[in-house]
């Protein structure tokens, strides 16, 4: 590969080493590439679980003149109620869900505009989607971050 091509792919090679270095006190996500996979990775597990997705790169343009959007998504799931659940239980699931999903955005954000993580330099956090879930990876709840960067 030539230097330019090394360079088209530095940010998405940044992000992906941040995100596989992603830590919360309490929280070292499992990454993972596709719902297969996180399925797989979460079959035995039980209690709170957060999964890192690798990150996706879309470019547009040629090699001397490109932009590119970056995207990841973090997952802060637990199993399902069941016949356990009750309206109740259910809220303060997904409330505690919600509370950490927060400090990984909150994270990534100061992180992304701080000038003290090199991985993110040049990146900028576009947007943030947090999407509710109700049975994802095999009856998991709880939710998806979205984040694009450019």
């Amino acid at each position: 590969r030539n230097r330019n091509d090394m360079k088209r792919f530095q940010r998405l090679i940044s992000l992906t080493k941040y995100i596989e270095g992603f830590s919360l006190p309490g929280i070292s996500p499992i990454v993972t590439t596709a719902q297969a996979d996180a399925t797989s990775k979460l079959q035995h597990l039980s209690g709170v679980q957060v999964l890192a997705a690798r990150p996706e790169c879309r470019q547009q343009g040629d090699s001397d003149s490109y932009s590119s959007v970056l995207s990841t998504a973090f997952f802060v799931v637990a199993k399902g109620l069941g016949p356990a659940g009750t309206p109740e239980r259910e809220r303060k699931q997904y409330g505690e869900l919600l509370d950490i999903a927060s400090q990984i955005v909150e994270r990534v954000a100061a992180d992304s505009t701080s000038g003290n993580c090199g991985l993110l330099s040049g990146m900028s956090l576009a947007a943030v989607e947090i999407v509710p879930e109700a049975s994802i990876f095999g009856g998991w709840l709880g939710y998806s971050v979205e984040l694009t960067f450019e």
